[in-house]
Formats: C-alpha cells, structure tokens, sequence
C-alpha cells in the first residue's frame, strides 16, 4: 500500500507541530493487517491514521516520527506499539501481527520424570512412565525433552494427530555440559542470576537452566543442529529496581565465560495522570535503544497487555526527548486496549546496546506495581515477547 490520504496532507504541508525536512519513506511490515495504525510526523505533530489494508505500508516523515500499532491476538494478547525514530534510522519497521494456526498434535510416552517442549507448549512430569499430549502446528517440528541432566532433541513431522516413538532419555539423550559462568565487574551488593533456553528453527522453545551463574548448563555442541539457537542471559540485581544484563543469542560450548556487564540506568520516574503513564530518565549508558514497557495480565491470566514504547538513540539526540508517554489518543485506539494502572502491573525502562545480531547488553530499572504476595495464577511469557527477546 502506498500513502493514505491522510499522510498524504502531511507530506505538502506539516501538520500541528511536525517536521519541515526533506521528506522520505517509511516502511512497515505486519505480515497481517494490524488492528491499528497512525504516524506522527515530529515530537509535537498531530496523529495521522492510516488506512488498514494488507500488511506493507509505505509512509512519508520529514524528521523525527513515531509509529504507533496494535495487534490483537487470538491467544489473548493485545500488543500495542509505538516506534520512535529519527532520519538516521533505517527506514523499516518490522512487528509481525500473524498467528500460527495450531492444528496438530504430538503425542508419546517419556520414561523417565521431566519435561517436553513443542512449538510454545509443552508438558511436564514430577513422576516417571507417563504420557503426554502437547499441540503444535502440522509441519516440521523440533521436540525437545528434559531431565535433570540430559536432554534430547527429536525432528517430528505433524500432520494432525501425530504419535512418536517412547522418549528415553537416560539412553537416547546427552548430558547437559556443567559451565562456570562470571560477571567480573558485578558490584559486591548484586545479585547473578543465569538463564539459558533452546530456540529451534520451528520456534520451540525450551527453558534449560535458571540459577547459579557458578552452576550453569549448557546443551552440548553435538545436540544442537546449524540453526538452533541457545540463548544465555546473565543479569546482575541491583538492592533496589535496578539490573543489568549481557545476553548471547548463539551460544555454545567452549564459548567465552566472562560476562561483562553495562553501566546502569540513571534515575527513572514512572507519573501517572488519567490513567496514563509517563517514564522519565535521567542519565543513560550507551545505547542504541530504550525501550519503556506496560505489562497486564487479566486477574485470570487469560488476557495479557503488553504496550512498549521504543525509541532510537538518534531520535533522542534529534529531539532532546527525556520522556514517553504510553499515549491513548490515538486515531483507532480501542477502550479494551487501556491498561489499568490501579490494577497489578510492571512497568519499566531499559537501555538496550546491540554488539551483533545475536548479542546485546541491557540496563533496566523496572517496577511491579500493586502485586499481591503471591500470584493465584501461572503467567507464561507470551510467544511474541519471547521471539522479541534480547
């Protein structure tokens, strides 16, 4: 699609508060329509919806612009989305508002107590022999099961309801590789926690190891095939809200062990005015990204908002920005998108730098707002946030 009517106006002439610069084109890729979408064209401009159709847009900014989007999910997931950026950023925007059909099923029998992992589902057991049944899209899939100590990795072709041979893992499994990990310039008052998952070119995703950086496993060279990804996070807490953290989205046995961590965040404020939330900064570490992030769940956990704000380092060395705001008057913003801030929420602000394509280091402050001791229901990660992870 190229430019609606209404973006159009703002190419000839600025609307309220925008940009005056020589125009050029944006891109926005959704792969399926998003349920909204409008451009502001400067810090200050008024908002200019665009026309829902397909999922390529072609928009035209003058200087710094913002785009906002949404995405409703059948998963129960209502993602909103804003994009600060400036000139000097790459004239794409890529936020995928596609589901993946699931319409088959893979089922079995593991012998020994522990964990499979299909797609974004999964199934567990506390006690050895049992079966299990876990739903996945029909096509190529990677099944990956878990014990204590050994893991297994299985190609599966799904195509409906589709069986596969008993799982043991004791016998067809490897056994996980013990790894010392460090963080050599952690302060003495923090605290390390590891992680480390399994992201499969099917989008399996397994959780390997949370804990101990001094007790960390890692899946052995020889179980992991060319695409897979394993994916080792270190953080560093900090007494208050604070932490920082280095991420490797490939890593593998034999790789460095030193985790060197960022500085942190300044002081970060979270205001709310009408139900409506704005983060400030202060000071920054390097970075290549903030991105301020609004995070509900429904008391059931049936439903599940997630509104983030990012913005480039060029669009806050153009415009001076020390602030976002979670904004809802947007041109198509829907009532059952507000988040309510009186309600149990997390809220925070992290600078992101990005060394490669696979590895990062992030600076947080982050809050969770009006939570209960302890929580009545699990709260996975919902699917979309875990492939944003970095």
């Amino acid at each position: 699609m190229r430019i609606t009517p209404s973006v159009l106006l703002c190419a000839v002439a600025a609307c309220g508060g925008g940009n005056s610069g020589s125009p050029f084109e944006v891109t926005v890729q959704t792969d399926t329509p998003p349920a909204m979408l409008a451009l502001r064209d400067g810090p200050d401009a008024d908002w200019q919806s665009v026309t829902i159709a397909g999922g390529t847009y072609t928009l035209t900014a003058h200087g710094p612009y913002t785009v906002a989007l949404a995405c409703e999910l059948p998963d129960g997931l209502f993602d909103i989305e804003q994009w600060q950026r400036s000139a000097a950023d790459e004239h794409k925007i890529e936020s995928s508002c596609a589901s993946t059909p699931i319409d088959g099923s893979v089922t079995g029998h593991m012998v020994q107590a522990g964990n499979v992992a299909l797609g974004f589902a999964g199934s567990s057991s506390d006690t050895p022999d049992w079966d299990f049944d876990v739903t996945v899209a029909d096509g190529p899939q990677q099944l990956v099961a878990l014990t204590d100590d050994r893991i297994l990795r299985r190609e599966v072709t799904v195509n409906g309801a589709t069986p596969t041979e008993a799982i043991d893992v004791a016998s067809q499994g490897m056994p996980f590789v013990p790894t010392a990990l460090r963080a050599p310039n952690a302060a003495p008052d923090e605290s390390l926690l590891s992680s480390v998952t399994l992201f499969t070119p099917s989008f399996t995703f397994a959780r390997i190891y949370s804990g101990d950086p001094a007790g960390a496993r890692l899946i052995p060279t020889a179980v992991l095939a060319a695409d897979d990804h394993q994916r080792v996070r270190l953080t560093a807490f900090g007494t208050g809200s604070g932490s920082r953290a280095v991420f490797r989205g490939s890593y593998h046995q034999g790789d460095a062990t030193d985790f060197v961590l960022p500085d942190p965040l300044g002081a970060v404020q979270f205001a709310e005015a009408d139900n409506t939330l704005t983060t400030t900064w202060s000071t920054l570490p390097a970075h290549d990204e903030l991105s301020a992030d609004l995070e509900q769940f429904s008391p059931d956990g049936a439903t599940f908002w997630f509104y983030f704000v990012s913005t480039s380092a060029a669009y806050i060395d153009d415009t001076g920005a020390t602030s976002v705001t979670f904004e809802r008057d947007i041109p198509g913003f829907k009532p059952e998108w507000v988040v309510d801030l009186a309600q149990e929420h997390t809220r925070d602000l992290t600078a992101f730098t990005r060394e490669n394509d696979n590895d990062s280091q992030s600076s947080t402050v982050s809050e969770d707002v009006n939570a209960p001791p302890a929580r009545r229901v699990a709260r996975p990660v919902p699917r979309k946030l875990e492939l944003r992870q970095r």
